[in-house]
């Protein structure tokens, strides 16, 4: 988006955000209030759930919602009959958290025994984590504590793979999970992706649509992808997450609003989901790409609104940028 076009955009922000609700409130047509989709008291807006509008939106809780209007559920139907019976995400926890359940703990006594227990299991999980803790089970072993905290913290990736069958088979392996990975995620609904992308956001990352088309470019090109690649600073103890690894090449896709795409924002500009001005962004996206570089990565960073404007040339880009 070029200076004229957020110029044209802040004239005529409210007339374009309505034409947005109007074309999101047209794809109900035809369709059943209540069970498919319920209409928002304040504003007219249409959804299958209403919560995360009503927060952002309307700035108010969903229970301060339901006391002013009077209403008891801000879900259609249709969502709430998703999760009913094994479907429901507490199906596997006996009914402790179903208040239709009589097994159904809050606020009742048994809550505070449940949460000493949760975070008893958390500090283990914690403990099992830290350096200390190895050097106990090792009796001061230092190589051996790094060892096993190493084996600890690795997950599957491509490396792993290769160590246990060998490069073909390995990669193999690894290209078939990430195919499997990509097929199963497409294959959901709009609704799902927005859920485990709203996962991958608390845990520090989320993935696009626009990501995973060009992870599947790239694979479709014969190259090696590795998604969501760490690297760990161990004298900040912090952990770096990457988007695409090809071997010693990291491609960045950057969201604009996410990244605050210095394009479109200036460095005061404070982002209300990241809670750190744009500067801070800036600096702290620099120091990821300066660690990996530190590491001998080579690093292109490709802008969403790039990819979005010239989705072709930008994959050109990233495939010349393989190559080379």
């Amino acid at each position: 988006m070029n200076n004229k076009k957020q110029s044209y955009y802040q004239k005529n922000k409210e007339k374009i955000l309505l034409q947005q609700q109007q074309k999101r409130n047209d794809k109900y047509e035809g369709l059943i209030e209540g069970y498919d989709y319920i209409i928002c008291k304040e504003c007219g807006f249409k959804s299958s759930e209403l919560a995360t509008h009503i927060i952002n939106k309307h700035n108010m809780t969903p229970n301060e919602y339901k006391n002013k209007h009077k209403v008891s559920i801000i879900k259609s139907q249709k969502s709430i009959d998703k999760v009913k019976g094994s479907n429901n995400p507490a199906f596997q926890h006996g009914g402790k958290y179903s208040p239709f359940s009589e097994n159904f703990i809050h606020g009742t006594d048994k809550i505070e025994e449940t949460k000493k227990k949760a975070k008893e299991n958390k500090t283990k999980c914690k403990d099992n984590t830290q350096a200390e803790y190895y050097l106990k089970q090792t009796g001061g072993n230092l190589e051996e504590a790094k060892r096993l905290l190493s084996k600890r913290q690795s997950t599957f990736s491509l490396n792993k793979c290769v160590d246990r069958y060998g490069i073909e088979i390995g990669t193999k392996k690894w290209n078939d999970r990430q195919k499997k990975w990509l097929n199963t995620l497409n294959n959901k609904s709009d609704e799902e992706k927005q859920r485990i992308n709203r996962l991958k956001v608390g845990k520090g990352y989320s993935v696009s649509k626009a990501e995973r088309e060009l992870i599947e470019v790239l694979m479709q090109n014969n190259f090696i992808v590795d998604h969501q690649f760490s690297l760990f600073n161990r004298e900040l103890k912090k952990e770096y997450i990457y988007d695409i690894k090809v071997g010693n090449n990291i491609i960045e896709y950057n969201g604009d609003w996410w990244h605050c795409n210095p394009v479109l924002y200036k460095e005061e500009y404070y982002h209300p989901r990241v809670k750190l001005s744009a500067k801070d962004i800036w600096e702290k996206d620099f120091s990821k790409i300066y660690y990996a570089k530190s590491k001998n990565y080579n690093v292109l960073i490709i802008w969403e609104s790039d990819y979005k404007n010239d989705k072709k040339g930008t994959i050109q880009k990233c495939l010349n940028f393989l190559k080379q």
